[in-house]
């Protein structure tokens, strides 16, 4: 008897005898409440963060800009030009980039300076930059302007200069004077001789083209994709030192200039 008792006293004295001793209503109360402690020690999902806004404007492929080449730089100032005018803008475009293929090819023979002179001289017609109602000189951007003022450094060079399709003719002593007749730099007068030469081998390029039966660029864009085929004899003058073209010689200086080309 003392042993029944003892096991009736230990019965009620457990956590978990209380909820058969209760009346329906609170062991079903109590049955939740049961509940909720047990999914209080659950693991419970986390919120979701917020999803940055800002995180989107991410740019996932930047791209790359280089420094844009003089000839690059020019038609697209020719194409805002272009847009002032009534029409389609790349259609007017292409009509001013077949205008300068024919330029650049109507006199045969080496394109001399005297040549250059001409061909300038009609691009800034068409162009309107000079004239009867040449576009006014603040209305102009940069590379604009600076072809502008290509077509006046020609009106200063001397007999012999314009007979020569060489940029070797002009001496530093004679870069200097044309800088100061033009009222430029020499960074100016370094530009129209680049200028010159990418016209010269772009010229060679395109009779290359006609002999070979092939159609010339119809577009500026097409010109820029299709310049992989320009004259190798350009790029392979690079490597000799006595050359005469200016594009070679910067393209030289590129070369020279890469860290793993270099000897130990």
């Amino acid at each position: 008897m003392l042993i029944y008792r003892l096991s009736q006293n230990l019965q009620f004295k457990t956590p978990f005898a209380a909820f058969y001793r209760l009346p329906p209503c609170q062991y079903a109360k109590s049955t939740q409440w049961g509940l909720r402690c047990i999914s209080f020690w659950q693991p419970v999902s986390r919120a979701p963060d917020k999803i940055d806004s800002s995180a989107s404007t991410v740019d996932l492929y930047p791209k790359v800009e280089g420094e844009k080449s003089m000839v690059t730089k020019l038609w697209q100032s020719i194409k805002r030009v272009a847009r002032i005018e009534e029409g389609d803008p790349d259609e007017q475009i292409t009509e001013y980039f077949q205008y300068s293929v024919e330029c650049l090819m109507r006199q045969p023979g080496e394109f001399t300076f005297d040549k250059f002179a001409t061909y300038l001289e009609e691009i800034c017609t068409k162009l309107r930059l000079i004239g009867k109602r040449p576009i006014p000189d603040e209305e102009l951007n940069g590379p604009l302007r600076q072809l502008k003022l290509q077509h006046e450094m020609m009106k200063f060079l001397t007999p012999r200069e314009k007979e020569s399709d060489s940029a070797t003719v002009f001496s530093h002593q004679a870069k200097q004077l044309l800088a100061e007749s033009a009222k430029c730099t020499l960074k100016d007068v370094d530009d129209m001789l680049y200028h010159h030469d990418i016209c010269k081998t772009d010229r060679s390029w395109y009779f290359r083209r006609i002999v070979l039966g092939r159609h010339l660029p119809m577009s500026y864009e097409e010109r820029e994709h299709l310049s992989y085929q320009r004259p190798i004899v350009r790029e392979a003058a690079q490597l000799y030192p006595e050359t005469s073209s200016l594009e070679a010689l910067k393209l030289k200086e590129m070369r020279d200039s890469i860290h793993y080309r270099k000897p130990p």
